[in-house]
């Protein structure tokens, strides 16, 4: 077999691009520079540029170049899909290879990419300026809030040239333009169905967000008429309610200061109204707030009966009953239980009947809880009296007629009591509102003795105490008390264990402390023990409040505090506390049935239960100053002003909002009672509450019942 023969080379080459022949040796073009062969894709073997096959492995070289060809096109519409993308670096760098070619083979692929690469160019500059001059305009609208043109201008503006800082601008507007779509669609659907208040809160939205479209400030106007003509309509209906959202739903460009005296004057019969529903017994305060209901609910005939109604209650009301208000709508069922009411009217031995108690009722009760003890008539027999005013009282006859005088915050009350064949009458009473209560602000500069004095002076003067006794109170928060149970003991050793549970409770040397204690009646299988209560009070502070009284010239020879003195009277009016019931019970889960009592004063909050058995008293700072307080700063009047308004806030201008901080306070009281009352009845689960009495003056601020104690606040 023959080897096959060796390929006879070329002696020269002819250039395709220019057609010169050039010599076998050489590797570029003699007439163009162009190259004149190139290896094989496949063996490397040197081929020549128009062969179509490798003469040494075979291969299609003319296939090769067409696929290269093909990657160029393939490059050329890559950096077409880029520009059109507005990824004109992107675009550049495809086209640069393709560019530089030196093939006459891909001339035409290259010579498309020379002119793109061109245009490209330009493109990118022209789109650049415009995205840039669009991106100004549209901030400058944005600053205008006019989102139609900002959505505009940056939609067509590539994203590649919008940064986080226009593309958040970008995403605000369009949220506006599709908020402000939603809001004129719903504009139209409100003016066909001619519901205005809706229409109102629209048109607001409306020309806050288009401030330059005339048409929306126009047509508020002309809703503004029919809203203000609603309103008008609604509150002489009474439908108060119906007239605030109307006001309330006129736009800010179309308010006036009619506008504003009308929604004051509709907030203000709203509140009023709301007050006559709630209430739970009629009082003249209330009346008042009624009238001016009335007065702008001139055509509603519930407004009127009401009116009617309430006068009729208050005028036809027997001053029968210890409660001297009639009742009302709301209910008057108690938290603390049972019901509530005011005690305003002792019943016991008539004292309630007495022109005093009934000019200010409720306010007298401590004051005769002190007479009651002097005259032996209380359930605290111990005081806080030094030994020294002890031994004096001592020497004297025991007494028939004893002065109670209760020291409060805002006024001075007492009572002479006099006891006569068993029975106790009022010989005799004084009333003083104090020019400035002790615990107001303005009055923390002075001492309490130097407004009190005053005052005492003026009762030592009108009031001949020389032949009478007199127990003073004082402060409950001057004391700190403790309630225990101990095992029945004799006497002596009954003392020795209360000495050891002073001890360990108290901080304080025996001798720096006044305590008075009260031991009860063991329940009837003496499961529980006795109940004990200790209360505590300092030597120096009641040697200097009973010096208060020497230097008024008035000889207290009693010394006792509010809550006990309270205690005194709460035992004396209601006969179920003053005796243990017998019961052949012997089970421990009997209940103990108890009545609460809760004394408002200017400074504090007294919660008293009481049984047969035991009773429980918690004092609160927190009275009915703090009302006042809050009336004075928020309406801007002075705390006198206050003092009136408290006991008529219908004379505010603007009740529902100036009262409300006052109601919030009730409602924090009521609050502090729950949690104190919460941990009594936690240590003694067989209390049963079956009434519940307010009184002192605080009890009768306006909502004070109904927020402070009523099951139901409706607030």
């Amino acid at each position: 077999m023959n080897a096959p023969q060796e390929t006879t080379q070329a002696t020269t080459y002819t250039c395709d691009n220019c057609k010169t022949e050039n010599s076998s040796e050489a590797k570029f073009c003699e007439g163009c520079g162009h190259h004149l062969s190139e290896p094989c894709i496949r063996c490397g073997t040197i081929v020549s540029l128009s062969q179509k096959f490798c003469g040494k492995c075979g291969c299609n070289l003319e296939e090769s170049n067409q696929q290269l060809h093909e990657r160029y096109e393939k490059k050329l519409a890559e950096a077409v899909k880029q520009t059109k993308l507005h990824e004109y670096e992107h675009a550049i760098a495809l086209l640069e290879s393709v560019r530089k070619l030196n093939d006459y083979r891909f001339r035409s692929v290259s010579d498309q990419a020379e002119q793109a690469v061109s245009k490209i160019l330009a493109l990118r500059d022209r789109v650049t300026e415009d995205a840039l001059r669009k991106i100004e305009e549209a901030k400058k609208a944005a600053e205008k809030d006019d989102n139609p043109t900002v959505v505009n201008l940056l939609e067509n503006v590539p994203k590649t040239f919008r940064d986080t800082e226009v593309e958040s601008i970008l995403q605000r507007a369009q949220r506006k333009v599709r908020e402000n779509q939603v809001l004129q669609s719903e504009l139209r659907t409100g003016i066909a169905e001619k519901n205005w208040p809706r229409v109102g809160v629209l048109l607001d939205q409306l020309v806050a967000n288009y401030p330059s479209e005339l048409k929306y400030k126009e047509l508020a106007h002309k809703v503004a008429e029919k809203l203000i003509q609603n309103a008008k309509r609604n509150a002489t209906k009474g439908n108060f309610n119906s007239a605030i959202e109307s006001l309330s739903a006129i736009p800010t460009i179309a308010s006036t200061e009619e506008v504003e005296q009308l929604s004051l004057r509709a907030n203000k019969a709203h509140w009023c109204a709301e007050q006559v529903q709630q209430e739970p017994f009629a009082t003249g305060m209330l009346g008042r707030i009624a009238l001016d209901y009335a007065k702008s609910a001139s055509k509603s005939q519930t407004a009127e009966t009401d009116v009617r109604e309430m006068a009729s209650r208050i005028k036809s009301y027997q001053l029968s009953n210890r409660c001297p208000l009639p009742r009302w709508k709301s209910s008057n069922k108690s938290w603390l239980g049972g019901e509530f009411s005011l005690l305003g009217l002792p019943q016991t031995d008539d004292l309630g009947k007495h022109e005093s108690l009934r000019t200010n009722p409720g306010q007298f009760n401590v004051a005769i809880g002190l007479a009651l003890q002097g005259l032996g008539r209380g359930r605290i027999k111990g005081d806080f009296a030094t030994k020294k005013k002890k031994l004096l009282g001592s020497r004297r006859k025991k007494t028939a007629r004893c002065w109670g005088l209760d020291i409060g915050s805002a006024t001075i009350k007492a009572v002479l009591l006099e006891e006569h064949d068993g029975r106790v009458t009022i010989a005799d009473t004084f009333f003083e509102t104090l020019p400035t209560p002790t615990c107001r602000k303005s009055a923390e500069k002075s001492a309490a003795t130097t407004l009190l004095l005053p005052s005492l002076m003026k009762f030592a003067e009108e009031k001949d105490t020389s032949e009478n006794s007199v127990w003073a109170g004082f402060p409950a928060s001057q004391t700190v008390t403790h309630f225990v149970a101990i095992p029945t003991l004799k006497e002596k050793l009954t003392q020795q264990v209360l000495d050891k549970e002073l001890a360990q409770k108290v901080p304080l040397p025996r001798t720096e402390i006044e305590v008075v204690q009260w031991i009860g009646e063991a329940d009837p299988a003496n499961l529980k023990g006795k109940p004990v209560t200790l209360s505590i009070a300092r030597k120096q502070y009641l040697n200097e409040y009973t010096e208060m009284f020497s230097t008024a010239g008035i000889d207290v020879i009693g010394l006792q505090c509010d809550s006990l003195a309270l205690l005194n009277f709460a035992s004396f009016e209601f006969a179920e506390l003053r005796e243990a019931e017998t019961s052949d019970s012997d089970t421990i889960d009997e209940k103990e049935n108890s009545i609460a009592f809760i004394d408002c004063g200017a400074s504090s909050t007294t919660l008293l239960v009481v049984s047969n058995r035991s009773h429980w008293h918690w004092t609160i700072e927190k009275g009915s100053e703090t009302a006042n307080s809050l009336i004075a700063r928020h309406a801007k009047v002075t705390h006198e002003k206050a003092e009136e308004l408290k006991r008529n806030p219908a004379e505010l201008s603007d009740p529902a909002k100036q009262y409300s901080m006052v109601e919030q306070n009730f409602l924090e009281v009521r609050a502090r009672l729950e949690t104190a009352l919460r941990d009594m009845l936690n240590r003694n689960e067989q209390i049963n509450i079956t009434s519940t009495w307010c009184m002192g003056g605080g009890s009768l601020t306006h909502q004070w019942m109904r927020l402070v104690v009523a099951q139901e606040t409706t607030s």
